[in-house]
């Protein structure tokens, strides 16, 4: 009876939902344009709405709840989310207009009859898995603008025959053309500085080059002729050393790498345990992840200091390797690998440092307090992660990048000062560190990841006057172009002269001490967990809010109410998450699209649907308690 009474009542939902789907499309919105209908130029305003299951805010394309086969995104949008179109089995071709700079990772997956579509030029990065799985897609042109193609960009793109990748190209990422087992041919530029882990694994028709045991493209050696060969002779004029090109080659016992290599990539010559020494020369900037794990028989390596990076557990398992030892840390040549044992309280770094290397310090619970020398150019990824009991740090203005994690769960980091001469802080960078209360950001910064101060303590934020990328007001870090708050604090409120337009992905995620927040008129989306296991008790969303992001608000388990303003027409996956204190909320008929579990785990939650939008003989409620998952319904 009980699970009778289950499946009716989800039912009566989706109808419900249904319902609201039908009544939305005959809506406009505040520009005027008719939802359900794509408007043939937008003016040159970010558009906002419904267009032909297009669901669009502020200029960014979320999601995708249509079932065309042929598709036109307007003239307006900037931007294409994270796995917008994503499983979109049906879509054959569709065309982006010039208006877009930015496509989002995966956004096209398993698209697995997508044949034609273009890359606007603007376009600079073509990100994680965004063509992984479209088998069908035969041909593809790279604009001169995009700089990166990341991990498993193309993977599994079975019907590309050739591909040309213009000079603008500086990185190919791991696997990124794994599976594209039709293609014959790849045109790969000098300007390419790093090629990821078996970029082109599974590409059995591709015509490489054979030369000294290796197999080329172009100037980039892509992997050994076979996994037994004893010596390699690497051709002069070679620029990478690709990611796994070496991997496993254990009789290798020799090689020379030419002036001309730029990189050696993420697991190189990982577990060539033959290999007794190596010079690697000064052309060399960056050293891949594990780039020479377990290389068991490595007694002697020479690093020269044009090296900028070098990955995590890049050396791991070489345990013949001669370290000189200094200050409770292990160098190779100018580059500090590890710590002693992770157990040390203070260190010192010794003058002329380039590197502090990925995971350097990792997990040394019990170091207090770092001095970094102003050699130093840059901080690697996890570099001092989870030192909690680091008090004080200081970063010199040699630093130019601070990189992923770098001081992530450094709950005893009080204050941090980031130089002028920092252009990128990555993801997570200081994540975590719960007694850090302020942050000043100075002119250099250009880029900031997004979670890079997320679960600090922060009631400040400061931006360098100078600064051309960001500003702050009212302790928030906006970024000028997208008007978008990228990162809150707990004693934040929001401007209301229109310089925010959106509260960006994880911007005040973590913020226990935040309580109540205003959000004014004119923004028009919240972004994915943006203010997730914050301390919300209370919030108002105004009407210009179209969209509410996956884990909008997820375990806000002070949040007692909301209301749902009319203009919302998408609720994103998890939204209201685990939001267990939430009794009510009214989905108001402008909604077009509940994602699944938009309201998991909110065990005493009464939802009501506006009476316009019920269909003949419901109740006025609908309680969740009966059926606590609310089913995702594309209209």
């Amino acid at each position: 009876m009980k699970k009778s009474k289950f499946l009716v009542l989800c039912l009566v939902l989706l109808v419900a939902i249904l319902s609201i789907g039908i009544l939305a499309a005959c809506d406009k919105d505040k520009d005027g344009n008719t939802n359900g209908k794509t408007p043939p130029n937008s003016g040159g305003k970010l558009l906002n709405g419904t267009f032909d299951g297009m669901v669009i805010a502020n200029g960014v394309l979320m999601e995708y709840n249509g079932s065309a086969t042929e598709l036109v995104i307007p003239n307006g949008v900037k931007s294409i989310s994270y796995r917008a179109f994503s499983g979109c089995s049906g879509l054959t071709s569709i065309n982006i207009p010039d208006s877009v700079t930015n496509i989002g990772c995966y956004t096209f997956s398993g698209c697995s009859s997508l044949t034609r579509v273009n890359i606007p030029n603007g376009v600079t990065s073509i990100g994680s898995g965004v063509f992984e799985g479209c088998g069908s897609l035969t041909s593809i042109n790279i604009p001169d603008s995009v700089t990166d193609i990341e991990d498993y960009a193309f993977s599994g793109c079975s019907g590309l025959t050739s591909i040309n990748i213009p000079n603008s190209v500086t990185s190919i990422g791991g696997r990124a053309f794994s599976g594209c087992s039709g293609l014959t041919s790849v045109t790969i530029p000098d300007s390419v500085t790093s090629i990821g882990y078996r970029a082109f694994e599974g590409c059995d028709k591709l015509q490489y080059e054979e030369y000294g045991n290796a197999k080329y493209l172009g100037n980039h050696l892509i992997i050994a002729a076979k996994k037994d060969i004893t010596t390699v002779d690497i051709k002069q004029g070679t620029k990478t050393i690709a990611g796994g090109a070496f991997n496993e080659c254990d009789s290798l016992t020799n090689i020379t790498i030419p002036d001309s290599v730029t990189s050696i990539g993420k697991m190189a010559f990982y577990f060539c345990s033959s290999l007794r020494s190596i010079t690697i020369p000064d052309s060399v900037t960056s050293i891949g992840d594990m780039a020479f794990y377990n290389c068991s028989g490595l007694t002697s390596i020479t690093i020269p200091d044009s090296v900028t990076s070098i990955g995590n557990s890049a050396f791991d398992g070489c345990d013949k390797l001669q370290y000189e030892k200094y200050g409770n840390a292990k160098y190779l040549g100018n580059h500090l690998i590890k710590a002693v044992n992770d157990s040390i309280t203070t260190v010192d770094i010794k003058q002329g440092t380039k590197t502090i290397a990925d995971e350097a310090f990792y997990n040394c619970s019990g170091l207090t307090s770092i001095k970094i020398p102003d050699s130093v150019t840059s901080i690697g990824y996890c570099a001092f992660y989870c030192c909690s009991s680091l008090t004080s740090v200081t970063i010199p203005d040699s630093v130019t990048d601070i990189e992923g994690y770098a001081f992530f769960g450094c709950s005893g980091l009080t204050s941090i000062n980031i130089p002028n001469g920092v252009t990128s802080i990555g993801w997570s960078a200081f994540s975590g560190c719960s007694s850090l209360t302020s942050i000043t950001i100075p002119d250099s910064v250009t880029k900031i990841d997004e979670t890079a101060f997320n679960g600090c303590g922060i009631t400040s934020i400061k931006v360098g006057s100078g600064n051309k990328t960001y500003h702050s007001s009212g302790n928030c870090l906006i970024e000028k172009a997208t008007k978008t708050l990228i990162q809150g604090c707990n004693n934040s409120v929001i401007p209301t002269d229109g310089s925010v337009l959106g509260i960006g992905d994880y911007a005040f995620y973590g913020c226990s001490g935040l309580t109540s927040i205003n959000i004014p008129d004119g923004v028009t989306s919240i972004g994915i967990d943006a203010f997730g296991g914050s301390g919300l008790k209370s919030i108002t969303i105004p009407d210009s809010v179209t969209s509410i992001g996956d884990g909008a608000f997820d375990h806000c388990s002070g949040l007692t109410s909301i209301n749902m303003p009319n203009g919302v027409t998408s609720i994103g996956e998890m939204a209201f998450y685990e939001c267990s204190s939430l009794t009510s909320v009214t989905i108001p008929d402008s909604v077009t699209y509940i994602a699944n579990g938009a309201f998991y785990g909110c065990s005493g939650l009464t939802i009501n649907v506006r009476a316009a939008s019920k269909p003949s003989g419901w109740d006025s409620d609908w309680n969740s308690s009966n059926c606590p998952v609310v089913w995702g319904y594309k209209g």
